[in-house]
């Protein structure tokens, strides 16, 4: 009888044949050496069994780790608090490593579907996930796990903490160079309550919000920075989703700010990274609440169709004019679209910073009343 071996795909450039994985890399990528000297640290990573060198490449055969990746996890459903405070242990112990210049090991191909949790429950890195020596060990992958949308705040939490037990690091100075990163220079931005730094437009149409959220499901579409979303959450809102595009220009990560500076005041905000003209498949429930702000004037659908179905997902609308929008057109166009009660709360841009736009705020009842 002859035996079946199993081949089975590995990522782009690997495979596995029974229990054991084989990938090619270029001589010069630093992993395998790197991976070398973990193993001798006797770190928690797999075991390089054989290098094979030919025409500048470099084959390796390593066991094969039983488990899931933490993307399964979280698809899942069984991933926990625990997984992610032995993953912060792990990475706090992976730049403990340095070489003889002094550099610390890190890695570049930070994504769920690279960490493992083993069957005996220890935790890893899948695959080599492009290991590094760099000066800037933290950069990389607590930075990651701040600004990642994803992740909720109790994740975030437990493996920052775990690292920052066995590390002493900076948190706060990670937070503000994130901070400067991916501000766009829209508005004001603020954290805790104090201004960080200064854009064209003040916070004004804080002033119309209500004072009490408590209980409130709110949704913030284009939020940008998330000030509407984090503002309702400071004031009790019971749920609090946040929809935006990953960008506005190419260095700008939008819900990454947005998810870094809810992470520093520590508020519980769900994230969700689409292009909000995908409509009813992002806004499949209702809220109390929707913030709909100086966003109609970048619609590429119709504009009253889409009041109209935001109309249906809501008791109440916050809606914000934008590109030089004044009250009569959009009283006009809030009316076709069927909200009632349509009050005009005042001005919300600041036209001393900002003269070339008015901005104007208006609340209505939607059909959920």
């Amino acid at each position: 009888m002859v035996g079946i071996c199993m081949i089975e795909k590995v990522g782009t450039r690997g495979y596995r044949k029974g229990n054991t994985k084989i990938k090619e890399f270029i001589d010069s990528d630093p992993s395998i050496s790197i991976h070398l000297l973990l193993e001798d640290l006797d770190l928690n990573v797999s075991k390089i069994r054989r290098i094979v060198k030919q025409d500048g490449k470099s084959t390796v055969m390593s066991e094969w780790l039983e488990g899931k990746d933490f993307q399964q996890l979280h698809a899942e459903s069984i991933v926990t608090v625990e997984d992610y405070e032995k993953l912060g242990i792990f990475f706090a112990k992976l730049n403990e490593v340095k070489n003889k210049e002094g550099l610390h090991v890190s890695s570049r191909d930070l994504f769920f579907k690279n960490f493992m949790k083993k069957t005996d429950g220890s935790v890893t890195l899948c695959d080599y996930a492009k290991l590094y020596w760099t000066d800037f060990p933290e950069e990389d992958i607590v930075r990651w796990f701040i600004n990642n949308y994803f992740l909720d705040k109790k994740y975030k939490n437990a493996f920052v903490n775990a690292y920052l037990k066995e590390r002493n690091i900076n948190i706060d100075y990670l937070i503000q160079k994130e901070l400067q990163y991916n501000w766009d220079g829209y508005q004001d931005l603020y954290c805790n309550g104090k201004l960080i730094m200064q854009g064209p437009r003040s916070n004004n149409r804080l002033k119309f919000l209500p004072d009490d959220f408590t209980g409130l499901k709110v949704l913030d579409l284009g939020c940008s920075g998330g000030m509407l979303a984090r503002e309702a959450k400071r004031r009790g809102a019971f749920m609090v989703k946040a929809i935006d595009k990953r960008t506005r220009e190419p260095s700008h990560m939008l819900i990454d700010l947005a998810s870094v500076i809810s992470y520093a005041e520590g508020l519980e905000i769900y994230f969700l990274c689409r292009d909000i003209e995908d409509g009813a498949c992002i806004i499949e429930d209702t809220f109390d609440i929707i913030f709909f702000c100086a966003i109609l004037g970048h619609l590429k659908t119709n504009g009253l169709e889409y009041l109209k179905m935001l109309r249906s997902k809501c008791a109440t609308l916050y809606f914000e004019t934008n590109l030089g929008g004044k009250e009569p057109p959009h009283r006009k166009l809030l009316e076709d679209a069927g909200f009632i009660n349509i009050e005009c709360l005042g001005e919300s841009g600041d036209p001393d910073r900002d003269p070339c736009n008015t901005y104007t705020m208006f609340r209505c009842k939607g059909d959920l009343k």
